[in-house]
């Protein structure tokens, strides 16, 4: 029977943003969640069936912009997380890491473009500057 050699200059390091890490997507399917729950209970009459009515639906598409921002936020977090073992990375997973970033941020970029394009013809803008969605009169 074999022993196994212990670990060598290894410290594990925990913190808040590593848990956070860990279950991101549940993180993020909450917050989504929370943001559609919200927009439905403060417009309409707050009954569940009201998403269905066209004002109240083109609100709750701004979960949408919220998770391309989620998405940009755990890409960068990934990427401080893991800056301290960038020496012993394979030049392919620095590669991933960057593309990731690059990938996210061309989304996030691309829909702001998207919607400062359609601000003048009716359909629903997002304004970065509160957050939230509005909708264009005709």
């Amino acid at each position: 029977m074999h022993r196994r050699a212990a670990k060598v200059n290894f410290v594990e390091i925990r913190s808040y943003w590593h848990v956070f890490r860990s279950f991101d997507r549940m993180w993020s399917f909450f917050i989504l969640c929370l943001q559609a729950m919200i927009i439905v209970a403060w417009n309409g009459d707050g009954n569940p069936t009201s998403i269905f009515e066209s004002d109240v639906f083109k609100k709750v598409l701004s979960v949408f912009i919220t998770a391309l921002i989620l998405k940009l936020g755990q890409v960068v977090l990934d990427v401080v997380l893991n800056w301290k073992v960038r020496q012993c990375m394979p030049f392919y997973a620095k590669l991933r890491y960057l593309l990731k970033v690059v990938s996210a941020a061309a989304w996030v970029r691309e829909k702001k473009h998207n919607d400062q394009r359609q601000k003048g013809s009716g359909e629903v803008a997002w304004d970065g500057s509160s957050g939230g969605v509005k909708v264009s009169s005709f």
